[in-house]
């Protein structure tokens, strides 16, 4: 952050030589403070011209006795000293007690501690290769969220997107590992452009009482009614004033606010989130019957710029009071794809009752199997025993895999049993273990 004092003009009136400047660096949200005078300055919403001319919105407070409370306000240009020069003149309007030459001196603190800052954008780091306990820092909601990025969840409507998210605000929130999921505590905003503010504090409520936690949770919620670039300034005082580590934005289409095709919109979306300097999760939906990142609804932008992508497969029937889905790992920048993730959540009487992680062998029994590789899918089919090729072919949905079982079987994955294939006798790696631990 600058030094303000390096700014100052020697002869500057003492009254207007104490000041401070808050805010993260380029991230184009500011608060001034002249301690000395009680007065405090807010700049945002800043505008870049082709002419490099940059414009931000200036608010003045006051918190003095004379003239407690709201000044003067207004969209001025930064870089125009006949702008500063006017804008000081009808300060010392609404605040006489305070001379014209301060009031001078004060905007020039401004402009140009707020254009410095904000021109030079985020400091600039030395890499060293010396980072100590990398895996560790590497991630908000292990294995699926990593930190200081955006993870993108897609999937049909109520599959379970928006209650898992949920579930990841709770866990952040309270800093609670679960069922494989290891997590890193932090402050937690939601921002919702689907419900209301009444919905997820019954449904945050009923999460906490599944987990047994106890006490009070602190997950700021914002209803958002613009796009999240129009919206971006009042997100980042947001994210400022409360110290946000965690956004989750429900839902991307929403957010979005424009065609959802068009690069320049998914783009400017993503810088907007990328300029907050949290680590965000992202819900988003699919745009046709299929499954993998082709389903994923508008640019393909939206993958790129995800460090993440998983894919969210229901399995549902009419009546259940149970919804069952999976996670599918379908992009990463940083690892390989880890295996998919089942859950299964259980209602009674509309309230949630109860959360528990299902099995990859549980997910190849149900629909949700078409998420999973054939790899996945024929070796859940033969832990149940061996099978003919015609078996195995009906269960892939009358796909030919001779070709894949004789690449695997030369690989040692399968064995011929006579006139069928089976896994090798081998010892089984359970994917729960006796003492509760998930093999990711």
């Amino acid at each position: 952050m600058l030094d303000p004092s390096e700014l100052m003009n020697e002869g500057q009136p003492n009254r207007t030589a104490n000041f401070a400047l808050q805010g993260i660096r380029g991230a184009g949200n500011y608060i001034l403070t002249w301690s000395d005078l009680s007065i405090e300055a807010r700049v945002r919403y800043f505008r870049t011209g082709s002419d490099k001319s940059v414009k931000a919105e200036v608010k003045f407070i006051s918190n003095r006795v004379t003239t407690e409370g709201h000044l003067r306000s207004g969209q001025i240009p930064l870089t125009s000293p006949t702008s500063r020069s006017t804008f000081a003149k009808t300060l010392h309007q609404s605040d006489p007690s305070i001379e014209l030459n301060e009031w001078s001196d004060i905007m020039e603190q401004l402009c140009e501690s707020v254009l410095e800052d904000y021109r030079t954008g985020s400091p600039e780091m030395l890499l060293t290769g010396e980072v100590e306990d990398m895996e560790e820092q590497q991630w908000m909601i292990y294995p699926i969220i990593e930190r200081d990025n955006p993870t993108l969840i897609f999937g049909v409507g109520s599959a379970g997107k928006s209650i898992f998210a949920q579930l990841c605000a709770v866990l952040v929130d309270a800093g609670y590992s679960f069922e494989g999921l290891e997590v890193r505590k932090g402050n937690v905003l939601y921002l919702d452009w689907e419900t209301t503010h009444r919905d997820l504090l019954a449904r945050v409520t009923s999460i906490r009482n599944v987990l047994g936690l106890e006490g009070k949770s602190h997950i700021w919620y914002k209803r958002m009614t613009t796009g999240i670039e129009d919206g971006i300034e009042e997100i980042k005082q947001v994210v400022s004033e409360h110290e946000i580590d965690f956004i989750v934005i429900d839902s991307m289409g929403a957010a979005l606010g424009n065609d959802a095709s068009e690069q320049k919109v998914v783009t400017g979306a993503f810088s907007a989130i990328r300029s907050l300097n949290v680590t965000a999760l992202v819900i988003d939906h699919p745009n046709k019957a299929e499954t993998g990142l082709k389903a994923l609804f508008g640019s393909t932008y939206k993958s790129l710029l995800s460090r993440h992508v998983w894919e969210v497969l229901k399995d549902q029937q009419v009546g259940d009071n149970l919804t069952k889905f999976a996670l599918f790992h379908r992009k990463a920048n940083n690892t390989g794809l880890f295996k998919e993730m089942g859950w299964q959540f259980t209602f009674e009487n509309n309230r949630l009752s109860d959360i528990e992680r299902i099995t990859s062998k549980e997910i190849s029994k149900t629909a949700m199997k078409d998420g999973q590789t054939q790899y996945d899918q024929v070796m859940n089919l033969l832990a149940t025993g061996a099978k003919t090729l015609p078996e195995i072919n009906s269960y892939m949905d009358n796909k030919n895999m001779a070709t894949r079982m004789s690449e695997w079987k030369g690989k040692g994955y399968v064995v011929s049993v006579g006139d069928k294939f089976a896994l090798p006798v081998k010892e089984d790696e359970p994917e729960k273990t006796s003492d509760g631990k998930w093999n990711i």
